[in-house]
This record gives C-alpha cells, structure tokens and sequence, in this order.
C-alpha cells in the first residue's frame, strides 16, 4: 500500500520533494538512575512531502492498514514533540466518502488526491 500511495504521489510532484522513511526521535537515548542504558524511541514516517529539513509547512505521511497502540502511542508523542500533523494515507488515489463525522482515533485517512491538494496549497506547486 505504502508504494502505491508513492507512487501516486510521485505522478504529481517534484521527486526532490519526496522523501521516504524519514526518522524523527521521540524520546532521546539515556541513562537511567541505576545505570540501565535506555534505547533512544524513533519514528519513521513512511514520507515526507516538502524540501528538507522539516519545517512548518511539511506533511508527514504514514501509510497504515491497521492502527496499532504502538502507533497510536508514537503518533501522540510525535505530535506532542514535533507540533506537526500527522496525516494517515489510504492506498485510495481518489477522496472517498466517510460514514460518520466523528473523527477516527488515529486522524483521518486521506486519499492520493487530498495529499497532492494539500502539498500544493503548502508548496504552491
């Protein structure tokens, strides 16, 4: 699903603002108390639609078929570090119809076509 929603996002704007698998640390690596050494807690966003390095205006992407709670613990703590948005991308290249208002736990799914609408009002390209 991840390629397909590249490669729909590619057919519409520039590859040199497409980038894949970019890490962002949540929490940094440390020393705890008792001298146990803590692994540093990353998140790789499936892509990043602007120019590096990551500003106001980027649009990080993840690609998911299910919502895992080790995802929606990440996409809290992303949220919380970064002040991004974090938008979820279905492998849908045109926008389709919710069932309901209410706003899905994990954010909202959008198609192809939303995120290529939304690269151009942030980039004007």
């Amino acid at each position: 699903m991840e390629m397909k929603v590249w490669k729909g996002l590619s057919q519409a704007i520039n590859p040199e603002h497409i980038h894949r698998q970019v890490a962002f640390e949540l929490l940094p690596k440390f020393e705890a108390a008792d001298g146990e050494k803590v692994r540093a807690i990353n998140f790789v966003s499936d892509i990043v639609l602007g120019p590096l390095p990551i500003n106001s205006k980027s649009i990080v992407i993840d690609v998911k078929g299910m919502l895992t709670p080790d995802f929606l613990l990440k996409r809290k703590m992303f949220l919380w570090r970064y002040r991004l948005p974090l938008y979820l991308a279905s492998g849908s290249l045109t926008s389709g119809k919710r069932k309901s208002n209410k706003r899905p736990k994990g954010g909202v799914k959008l198609s192809v076509e939303a995120l290529v609408d939304l690269y151009r009002k942030n980039w004007g390209r």
